[in-house]
């Protein structure tokens, strides 16, 4: 017999986590920060990088959202 799993509206999970929901970019200063970064890259960097977007293009159509994670947003 297969498990049923619950699911939850949007409502249920603000409850349940405590959520509160932010307003205006002033809301989340270091997300904003982050967004504003800049970086340069040294080669060995730039190869990496390009090395797993290839990977992403290649293979992304066969991903779910963990193996995303895993295999791009993590080294990210």
């Amino acid at each position: 017999m297969a498990k049923k799993i619950k699911s939850y509206d949007e409502g249920e999970l603000i409850k349940m986590f405590g959520l509160t929901r932010l307003a205006g970019n002033d809301a989340t200063p270091t997300m904003h920060e982050w967004m504003q970064a800049t970086a340069v890259l040294n080669d060995a960097e730039k190869y990496f990088f390009d090395d797993i977007t290839e990977n992403l293009l290649n293979q992304i159509v066969g991903w779910n959202e963990e193996m995303l994670k895993m295999n791009f947003i993590a080294f990210v």
